[in-house]
Protein backbone atom coordinates (compact mmCIF):
# COMPACT_ATOMS: atom_id res chain seq x y z
CA UNK A 1 0.00 0.00 0.00
CA UNK A 2 0.96 3.41 -1.12
CA UNK A 3 -0.35 5.19 2.55
CA UNK A 4 2.63 5.21 4.98
CA UNK A 5 1.52 7.98 7.19
CA UNK A 6 -2.17 7.05 7.37
CA UNK A 7 -3.65 9.87 5.92
CA UNK A 8 -5.25 8.35 3.25
CA UNK A 9 -6.75 5.24 5.43
CA UNK A 10 -10.34 5.02 6.07
CA UNK A 11 -11.40 4.19 9.23
CA UNK A 12 -14.86 2.26 10.13
CA UNK A 13 -15.86 0.58 13.18
CA UNK A 14 -19.69 -1.06 14.30
CA UNK A 15 -20.90 -3.53 16.76
CA UNK A 16 -22.90 -6.08 15.72
CA UNK A 17 -25.00 -8.03 18.04
CA UNK A 18 -24.09 -11.75 16.92
CA UNK A 19 -21.36 -14.43 17.60
CA UNK A 20 -17.86 -13.69 16.06
CA UNK A 21 -17.80 -17.06 14.64
CA UNK A 22 -21.65 -15.71 12.66
CA UNK A 23 -20.29 -12.23 11.20
CA UNK A 24 -17.09 -13.83 9.83
CA UNK A 25 -19.72 -16.71 8.42
CA UNK A 26 -21.83 -13.92 6.92
CA UNK A 27 -18.49 -12.21 5.09
CA UNK A 28 -17.45 -15.26 3.78
CA UNK A 29 -20.49 -17.22 3.03
CA UNK A 30 -21.85 -16.50 -0.33
CA UNK A 31 -25.63 -17.31 0.26
CA UNK A 32 -25.20 -15.29 2.98
CA UNK A 33 -22.93 -12.23 1.50
CA UNK A 34 -25.73 -11.31 -0.90
CA UNK A 35 -28.36 -10.45 1.57
CA UNK A 36 -26.60 -8.00 2.83
CA UNK A 37 -23.87 -6.24 1.10
CA UNK A 38 -24.31 -3.34 -0.36
CA UNK A 39 -27.02 0.12 0.44
CA UNK A 40 -30.83 -0.77 1.08
CA UNK A 41 -32.19 -1.45 -2.67
CA UNK A 42 -29.53 -3.22 -4.46
CA UNK A 43 -29.29 -7.07 -4.84
CA UNK A 44 -25.83 -8.16 -4.57
CA UNK A 45 -24.78 -11.59 -6.64
CA UNK A 46 -21.69 -13.61 -6.02
CA UNK A 47 -20.63 -14.73 -9.83
CA UNK A 48 -18.00 -16.52 -9.17
CA UNK A 49 -15.75 -17.51 -5.67
CA UNK A 50 -12.80 -19.29 -4.01
CA UNK A 51 -12.87 -17.51 -0.75
CA UNK A 52 -9.32 -19.06 0.37
CA UNK A 53 -5.78 -16.90 0.74
CA UNK A 54 -5.38 -16.06 -2.86
CA UNK A 55 -8.72 -16.59 -4.18
CA UNK A 56 -11.33 -14.41 -4.88
CA UNK A 57 -14.99 -13.28 -4.88
CA UNK A 58 -16.63 -11.71 -8.32
CA UNK A 59 -19.86 -9.75 -7.47
CA UNK A 60 -22.58 -7.96 -8.94
CA UNK A 61 -24.76 -5.15 -7.92
CA UNK A 62 -28.11 -4.38 -9.30
CA UNK A 63 -30.59 -1.22 -8.25
CA UNK A 64 -33.79 -1.21 -9.07
CA UNK A 65 -33.42 0.58 -12.65
CA UNK A 66 -30.77 -2.14 -13.39
CA UNK A 67 -26.84 -3.18 -13.47
CA UNK A 68 -25.13 -0.80 -10.93
CA UNK A 69 -21.58 -2.58 -11.27
CA UNK A 70 -19.30 -5.53 -10.87
CA UNK A 71 -16.73 -5.70 -7.93
CA UNK A 72 -14.03 -8.14 -7.32
CA UNK A 73 -12.16 -9.22 -3.63
CA UNK A 74 -8.86 -10.45 -4.11
CA UNK A 75 -8.33 -12.09 -0.84
CA UNK A 76 -4.62 -11.35 0.54
CA UNK A 77 -5.60 -12.28 3.87
CA UNK A 78 -7.91 -14.84 5.84
CA UNK A 79 -7.82 -15.58 9.79
CA UNK A 80 -11.41 -16.91 10.66
CA UNK A 81 -12.90 -15.68 12.57
CA UNK A 82 -10.89 -12.77 13.31
CA UNK A 83 -9.54 -10.99 10.06
CA UNK A 84 -10.41 -11.11 6.26
CA UNK A 85 -8.70 -8.72 4.22
CA UNK A 86 -8.67 -8.32 0.50
CA UNK A 87 -7.94 -5.76 -2.63
CA UNK A 88 -11.26 -4.86 -4.16
CA UNK A 89 -11.30 -2.90 -7.20
CA UNK A 90 -14.40 -2.56 -9.98
CA UNK A 91 -14.33 -4.81 -12.96
CA UNK A 92 -15.90 -5.53 -16.24
CA UNK A 93 -17.90 -8.70 -17.24
CA UNK A 94 -14.91 -10.55 -18.10
CA UNK A 95 -13.39 -9.42 -14.41
CA UNK A 96 -10.66 -7.07 -16.14
CA UNK A 97 -10.23 -4.29 -13.68
CA UNK A 98 -11.91 -0.69 -14.85
CA UNK A 99 -12.64 2.54 -12.53
CA UNK A 100 -15.75 3.29 -10.84
CA UNK A 101 -18.66 3.34 -13.19
CA UNK A 102 -19.58 6.61 -11.48
CA UNK A 103 -16.26 8.23 -10.27
CA UNK A 104 -13.43 8.52 -12.70
CA UNK A 105 -11.14 9.44 -10.52
CA UNK A 106 -11.60 6.54 -7.83
CA UNK A 107 -8.54 4.51 -7.11
CA UNK A 108 -8.29 1.32 -9.16
CA UNK A 109 -7.80 -1.11 -6.29
CA UNK A 110 -8.82 -0.27 -2.33
CA UNK A 111 -6.80 -2.61 0.06
CA UNK A 112 -9.59 -3.38 2.51
CA UNK A 113 -8.82 -5.18 6.10
CA UNK A 114 -11.53 -6.42 8.75
CA UNK A 115 -10.71 -6.87 12.34
CA UNK A 116 -13.15 -8.71 14.12
CA UNK A 117 -13.32 -8.95 17.69
CA UNK A 118 -15.76 -10.41 20.15
CA UNK A 119 -17.31 -8.45 22.67
CA UNK A 120 -18.79 -10.83 25.16
CA UNK A 121 -20.27 -14.12 24.27
CA UNK A 122 -23.23 -12.52 21.81
CA UNK A 123 -21.40 -9.73 19.81
CA UNK A 124 -18.53 -8.64 17.25
CA UNK A 125 -17.33 -5.58 16.67
CA UNK A 126 -16.25 -4.70 13.59
CA UNK A 127 -12.77 -2.38 12.66
CA UNK A 128 -12.89 -1.70 8.90
CA UNK A 129 -9.61 0.29 7.49
CA UNK A 130 -9.44 1.16 3.52
CA UNK A 131 -6.76 2.59 1.83
CA UNK A 132 -6.13 3.06 -1.96
CA UNK A 133 -3.43 1.05 -3.49
CA UNK A 134 -0.25 2.43 -5.92
CA UNK A 135 -2.77 5.29 -6.23
CA UNK A 136 -1.71 8.47 -7.95
CA UNK A 137 -2.36 11.71 -6.21
CA UNK A 138 -5.41 12.52 -7.30
CA UNK A 139 -7.08 8.77 -6.75
CA UNK A 140 -5.98 9.30 -3.03
CA UNK A 141 -7.54 12.94 -3.37
CA UNK A 142 -10.82 11.21 -4.09
CA UNK A 143 -10.66 8.70 -1.83
CA UNK A 144 -10.03 10.89 1.07
CA UNK A 145 -12.71 13.62 -0.43
CA UNK A 146 -15.71 10.65 -0.27
CA UNK A 147 -14.89 9.82 3.79
CA UNK A 148 -18.31 10.87 4.49
CA UNK A 149 -20.35 8.41 1.56
CA UNK A 150 -17.90 5.45 2.60
CA UNK A 151 -19.06 5.77 6.66
CA UNK A 152 -22.99 6.45 5.14
CA UNK A 153 -22.58 3.20 2.98
CA UNK A 154 -20.99 1.28 5.41
CA UNK A 155 -23.34 2.43 7.88
CA UNK A 156 -26.44 1.25 5.77
CA UNK A 157 -24.60 -2.36 4.96
CA UNK A 158 -23.82 -3.04 8.39
CA UNK A 159 -27.54 -2.18 9.33
CA UNK A 160 -28.94 -4.84 6.52
CA UNK A 161 -26.03 -7.56 8.64
CA UNK A 162 -26.99 -6.49 12.13
CA UNK A 163 -30.86 -7.05 10.58
CA UNK A 164 -30.12 -10.48 8.93
CA UNK A 165 -27.86 -11.68 12.12
CA UNK A 166 -30.88 -10.77 14.50
CA UNK A 167 -33.31 -13.00 13.03
CA UNK A 168 -30.90 -16.08 12.91
CA UNK A 169 -28.35 -14.96 16.22
CA UNK A 170 -30.79 -13.16 18.24
CA UNK A 171 -28.84 -11.46 21.41
CA UNK A 172 -29.98 -12.98 24.90
CA UNK A 173 -31.80 -10.63 26.90
CA UNK A 174 -32.74 -11.16 30.67
CA UNK A 175 -35.42 -13.20 30.48
CA UNK A 176 -33.21 -15.88 28.52
CA UNK A 177 -30.74 -15.74 31.32
CA UNK A 178 -31.25 -19.34 33.90
CA UNK A 179 -32.47 -18.13 37.25
CA UNK A 180 -32.00 -20.18 40.19
CA UNK A 181 -34.51 -19.53 43.23
CA UNK A 182 -33.52 -21.18 46.61
CA UNK A 183 -36.07 -22.15 49.09
CA UNK A 184 -38.60 -23.12 46.31
CA UNK A 185 -40.90 -25.37 46.88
Amino acid sequence: MSDEDGRDTFFFATRIPAPREAVYQAHTDTDLFGLWWGPEGVKTTVLDHEIELDGHMLYKMDGPAGPLMTGRFDYVDLEEPARIAFDEAFVNTKGKTVRHPGHPTWPMTVRTTLSLEADGDHATVVSLRAAPVDATSSERRSFREARGALTKGYAATYRRLTALLAATHPEPGPDDEAIGLEGAG
